[in-house]
């Protein structure tokens, strides 16, 4: 499904992920549920789960720390992002390709994790026939995405006062399809869902910094400078307390 307003999307986030490389991990790296970054939560999903495993839209690369043996890959479409995860990770492999187009055999890979991305890949049916074809028989799949909930009180307010600023949600995306029906899209092409799981991340807004990279990393095709700004002025008055970030880690199985 095309979401109505997608002319605005158009080219947009090739070009904020050239502008922004490794925005996404500066802010998930520094969010904590229970110890745990979000990557690590999600890379704990498919520890031990076969020995090529493809790292789809790996952008800056912040799963590469956790992946333990085995061949590792990454691909990405961004050189910008390429290049940071090359320069952290001196050594592991990163691909440019496209994920409705991926560069491997079938049945080549034996488990595919996918972070914060699905949401922008469109469109979503032809990237999951791509994985489904590139997997092996009960090869695997984890997905993180974001999602509405849980969050307390605390946060929805503090959402609603960015989107009165904002006047549009600071999270939105081109592909709200993953969000919906990933579930069914999924078993649609092959995949049997194990796992579907929703958990609060605490966003640490510690300094300006911490506010300033938080606005940066939202995707705001049709909003102003001015606006920006003065959310960035919004998200100041945080400072020293957090904001919950809700993330949904789906996992999956080749069921053929």
């Amino acid at each position: 499904m095309t979401p109505p307003d997608s002319s605005r999307w158009d080219g947009y986030v090739d070009r904020f992920h050239a502008q922004h490389p490794g925005i996404t991990e500066t802010v998930l790296g520094a969010c904590r549920s229970r110890g745990d970054t979000p990557y690590r939560w999600l890379a704990d999903a498919v520890s031990g789960s076969g020995p090529v495993r493809l790292d789809l839209a790996c952008g800056s690369a912040p799963l590469t720390p956790f992946v333990i043996g085995g061949q590792a890959i990454g691909v990405d479409r961004s050189e910008a992002e390429l290049q940071v995860a090359s320069e952290r990770h001196p050594g592991s492999t990163f691909v440019r390709g496209d994920a409705s187009r991926l560069p491997f055999p079938e049945r080549s890979i034996d488990c595919i994790a996918c972070s914060f991305a699905l949401m922008v890949l469109t469109p979503l049916e032809q990237v999951v026939d791509e994985l489904a074809r590139v997997t092996r028989p009960g090869g695997n799949l984890a997905v993180l995405l974001p999602t509405t909930r849980p969050l307390s009180m605390r946060d929805r307010m503090r959402y609603a006062s960015l989107t009165v600023v904002l006047r549009s949600s600071p999270a939105r995306f081109p592909n709200p399809t993953a969000e919906r029906d990933l579930g069914r899209v999924l078993e649609a092409r092959g995949y049997r869902v194990d796992r579907d799981e929703r958990v609060r991340f605490s966003y640490p807004v510690i300094d300006e910094a911490a506010a300033g990279a938080l606005v940066e990393s939202f995707y705001l095709p049709d909003v102003s400078d001015r606006r920006r700004e003065a959310t960035r002025r919004t998200v100041r008055r945080w400072i020293g307390s957090d904001l919950g970030i809700p993330l949904r880690r789906v996992l999956a199985t080749v069921d053929r």
